[in-house]
């Protein structure tokens, strides 16, 4: 595993199949999903691309996407929670009748 230095500031690590696999991934892109030997993890996103696809993915990333990335994140979490907190409202009013 190597760390890339870019001047975006990511924290991008350049890794093998074999190290991927030792961090719980499985050397596959998550962008083409085709399988790899080598390949870039982008840590803001939890991403592993291959060569090409990170590539693709850097010329039009910014810093604002980790904060894109993370308000989504944010804005789905209080979607489900709300739908799931409802659900579960409703049963223990049927429980408590």
């Amino acid at each position: 595993m190597k760390i890339i230095k870019n001047k975006k500031n990511f924290k991008i690590i350049a890794t093998t199949k074999k190290e991927i696999f030792k961090v719980g991934g499985f050397g596959i892109c998550d962008s083409c999903t085709k399988e790899y030997k080598y390949g870039f993890l982008v840590c803001v996103l939890n991403w592993w691309f291959c060569k090409k696809c990170f590539k693709k993915w850097y010329e039009k990333a910014n810093e604002r996407t980790y904060f894109q990335f993370v308000l989504l994140l944010a804005i789905y979490i209080t979607i489900f929670s709300g739908w799931f907190g409802l659900i579960q409202y409703r049963k223990f009013k049927k429980v408590v009748k």
